[in-house]
């Protein structure tokens, strides 16, 4: 079914449940923002993202509401308008009756049930067998990332699958199943295992499996741990297998075991009295080079700053070391705070690959920004950021917001 016919049945749904419905109050919330990133560069680009979102809730009784998420886009380069884009990141009906065990949607949405994850045009239903107890069933036409309203949208298949969660004891398990598929050929299928746990008080233990089972391979395999052994340490520690997602018949298939990375990921944070904090994380990356790649960080801070040293070993074998720094403040208006203030730098020296090692270079950024809400709902935000890379070439950025989030506004309607 092309995308197009989804879009009119959904407008026709909700257009005969206004209509139809006896005198009902429907309410509609939502949220305003735009928000630029401009740099100053050979081309002096300004990008500008407009977004809307809308939530229609009582327009055919309690159990249905409407939700849906625009977003506009254009490049301003040399004061010229490209790339003109609108885009719909969500277009979704729900029907949730009052005191029953399940709930249904239609239409565009991000799924993140098990092992499936990205955006599908059609329909969703969830049933609650008990208080432990759910399964979750999905199918429609696969979308890319979203539905374009500006240029063709490309035929990305269709998807179809179940995701089932139930808890045994302590634990929490959650098995789920995927399959996508294209003008009659598989493309991709694949089966999850998820489960967490809080063996301790001070312990809790999550783990995950997902299995590639066209290509019979591990595409993430996922350990983590959270330990609090008193009240000012708490100790996080992570071991993880991926491998990207690759479909059947795709090229990237014979680089698909180089492709497949291991990581090693363990931090701790301290508490020193009541203000003052430490802490110090590592992550560990394990290719086929001899030396595994790695990063660490250290730190210690309070609320309004926090100073760090990192080090860490590039993918071209090169070895990088330098400084950060941090600070916040709050921005008041008589006695009521509005907002904050910020700033940084992060400085780092060395070298990037490991045919120039006795060369230093030296990267740096220098960032100061403000995120305020001088009246309720409506928020602004900016930052500007000097950039100097390991050419000694220098770059201004600035990333600009500004966002209005509305309440109900509620209409009688027959």
């Amino acid at each position: 079914m092309p995308l197009t016919i989804i879009i009119a049945t959904l407008i026709a749904i909700f257009a005969c449940g206004s209509f139809m419905t006896p005198v009902q109050a429907a309410t509609l919330s939502g949220s305003a923002s735009v928000w630029a990133y401009a740099r100053d560069d050979t081309a002096d680009h300004v990008q500008v993202v407009p977004t809307l979102s809308l939530t229609l809730r009582e327009f055919a009784g309690d159990a249905w509401r409407f939700e849906t998420s625009l977003r506009g886009y254009t490049d301003f380069r040399n004061g010229e308008s490209h790339d003109e884009q609108m885009r719909v990141l969500r277009g979704v009906l729900v029907f949730t009756p009052t005191q029953a065990p399940w709930e249904f949607r239609v239409g565009q949405q991000w799924l993140t049930e098990g092992v499936v994850r990205g955006n599908v045009a059609g329909g969703w239903t969830k049933w609650r067998a008990n208080k432990k107890t759910s399964i979750t069933a999905y199918g429609g036409w696969r979308l890319a990332n979203s539905l374009s309203l500006s240029e063709k949208n490309v035929d990305n298949g269709y998807v179809t699958g179940v995701h089932a969660r139930t808890s045994v004891g302590i634990a929490k398990l959650g098995g789920s199943y995927y399959f996508l598929g294209k003008s009659g050929h598989m493309l991709f299928y694949a089966a999850g295992l998820e489960a967490s746990a809080k063996p301790l008080a001070t312990i809790m233990t999550r783990a995950r499996l997902d299995m590639n089972l066209g290509q019979s391979s591990i595409e993430r395999a996922q350990v983590l741990a959270d330990w609090n052994p008193n009240k000012n340490l708490l100790l996080t520690g992570e071991f993880r297998i991926h491998q990207p997602r690759i479909y059947e018949g795709s090229y990237f298939e014979r680089f698909l075991e180089e492709a497949t990375t291991t990581y090693l990921r363990g931090g701790a944070a301290y508490m020193i009295g009541d203000d003052w904090y430490a802490k110090v994380n590592g992550v560990t990356l394990f290719t086929e080079n001899p030396d595994p790649l790695y990063k660490v960080r250290a730190a210690v801070g309070m609320n309004e700053m926090e100073v760090g040293y990192t080090k860490w070993l590039t993918v071209s074998g090169g070895e990088m070391n330098g400084w950060y720094g941090q600070l916040r403040g709050d921005v008041n208006i008589g006695q009521k705070r509005v907002g904050e203030l910020f700033g940084g730098f992060d400085f780092a020296r060395g070298s990037n690959a490991d045919v120039n090692l006795r060369s230093e270079n030296e990267s740096q950024s220098v960032y100061l920004g403000v995120m305020i809400e001088p009246v309720k709902d409506f928020n602004f935000s900016a930052t500007a950021e000097q950039v100097r890379d390991l050419d000694s070439k220098k770059e201004w950025r600035g990333l600009f917001s500004i966002g209005y989030r509305f309440g109900e506004y509620r209409r009688e309607m027959r």
